[in-house]
């Protein structure tokens, strides 16, 4: 049973192992009196490495063999119980359970268990953000624990979360480079781990990551224990996949970038794009495959449909990533960042934020995260297909609408040059964007830059012709005409 703890290593299969063991020991010499103490045991490694249907499955054994006189058999079973209310998001009444597990436990005078479930409920504390609960439930942790690093790494993770919670980033920056520093050294990646855990300890990963604090040691905690991102536009967070389809295409698996050093397997690329391209979940294989193969008919359609999708799914290497339920297909955006994905929510925020009465940091963090984020058009170089033609001219619509707003805050403040950086920099982006050398040529003109402003219109007439094979419209012609004759 004691082996069945290396779960603390993250190794589900060999935690069973050594349960199915144990449990074979038990049939063997008739033992009934352990097989409730193997359930529990199974029911907490569940709880970290299973799903809740293997919870109950253990909780329900544990019930059935449980010993009514053993207070440790009651602490455990309710402890236990706690977890997988918590994993159903019911933490009210899982606090109410742990509780419960922790007074019989203080009556039966283990010392352990008290430790682990007042660990237990403060993560559940933070959880629901009572701050109060929080300390009260360290506290009682802190009393009973012996000082050592696992104690010291544990203290500086509840006061980092309580921090973040309290919108004190300092000093949860402070104190989580202080724990995560120690848990590199120990290799706590697995510690405190159970599913109570995850929503604090992937908030803290992300700001971790976010602000380069034991980046390697952060994204070893996100894979040791499953952890999903807080939100879908955590660009640092260690993705199994990252897809880029603005300014071209791009894969990378676990941080590395795919290449293939014979033929690109086509089609299996082309459902991929189509999945990010359509920017939902739940497409249609129907839809599917007409907008890919549309001279595929009938079951000729789905023969090449499943076919692609076994090879896609080959190619990806990660467990979960393609949804396939009812005849629809999603990407799991749990493990999949796509920057048009993040790019689309960018453009509704930023039309937001100008809406309300921003300062003008957020909008230079708004401008700068737009310009990164839109590269160049979608897929730009490849050839035009059917299913992404009108989806690049929205994406690029969506580009100019923001980045036009954006420049208008800057000007109706008379913060000309930002307003001039913001377009020359989405110029080098976007080089047949006629307005924007038009506002060029106005903030020069404005700024008694005549020749500049003349220089921005003869580069705006020669980029129109070089990439559309048209001249400027009679609106820049009126403009320069103007220019020419101002003195």
């Amino acid at each position: 049973l004691a082996h069945a703890l290396r779960y603390v290593t993250g190794s589900r299969e060999k935690a069973r192992a050594w349960l199915r063991t144990a449990r074979e020991i038990v049939c063997e010499h008739g033992l009934r009196l352990v097989e409730a103490p193997i359930a529990i045991f199974s029911a907490w490694i569940e709880e970290v490495l299973g799903q809740a249907e293997d919870i109950e499955r253990e909780l329900a054994l544990a019930q059935a063999h449980a010993n009514p006189l053993s207070p440790f058999g009651a602490a455990y079973y309710r402890a236990g119980r706690a977890f997988l209310l918590a994993r159903q998001n019911d933490v009210r009444n899982a606090i109410i359970q742990m509780r419960e597990a922790t007074s019989l436990f203080e009556r039966g005078g283990f010392t352990l268990g008290q430790v682990a479930s007042c660990t237990a409920l403060t993560g559940m504390h933070l959880e629901s953000q009572d701050f109060a609960g929080v300390q009260e439930a360290w506290a009682q942790v802190a009393r009973l624990m012996f000082h050592g690093e696992l104690r010291s790494y544990a203290e500086k993770l509840w006061s980092a979360g309580v921090a973040l919670g309290m919108k004190d980033e300092e000093h949860a920056t402070s104190e989580l480079r202080e724990a995560f520093a120690l848990g590199a050294t120990c290799g706590f990646e697995s510690v405190l781990s159970e599913h109570c855990f995850h929503h604090t300890t992937a908030m803290l990963c992300a700001h971790a990551l976010k602000h380069g604090i034991e980046p390697s040691y952060a994204a070893s905690i996100v894979r040791a224990q499953g952890l999903v991102p807080t939100s879908a536009d955590c660009e640092d967070w260690p993705w199994p996949v990252r897809i880029h389809v603005l300014g071209g295409f791009s894969l990378e698996l676990e941080d590395r970038r795919v290449t293939f050093s014979r033929k690109a397997p086509k089609k299996p690329l082309e459902l991929l794009k189509a999945l990010v391209v359509a920017g939902r979940p739940n497409i249609s294989v129907d839809w599917l495959g007409a907008q890919l193969w549309p001279e595929a008919e009938g079951d000729a359609a789905h023969d090449t449909f499943n076919v692609t999708h076994s090879r896609l799914r080959k190619l990806l290497r990660t467990d979960d990533v393609l949804l396939l339920s009812e005849g629809k297909l999603s990407l799991n955006r749990t493990k999949v960042w796509a920057d048009v994905w993040v790019f689309e929510r960018l453009t509704e925020e930023c039309l937001e934020v100008l809406r309300r009465e921003p300062n003008r940091s957020d909008i230079e963090a708004l401008s700068e995260r737009l310009l990164s984020l839109y590269q160049g058009e979608l897929l730009e170089g490849e050839l035009d297909a059917p299913w992404h033609a009108a989806a690049r001219e929205r994406l690029r619509s969506k580009f100019m609408r923001s980045l036009k707003a954006l420049g208008d805050y800057w000007e109706a403040n008379a913060v000309w040059e930002s307003a001039q950086r913001l377009y020359e920099r989405a110029l080098e982006i976007d080089s047949a964007a006629e307005e924007l050398y038009q506002r060029l040529m106005k903030i020069h003109l404005r700024g008694g830059r005549r020749a500049e402003a003349l220089r921005v219109y003869h580069r705006c007439r020669a980029m129109l012709s070089s990439v559309l094979a048209v001249a400027p419209s009679q609106e820049t012609e009126s403009l320069f005409q103007s220019i020419a004759r101002s003195r």
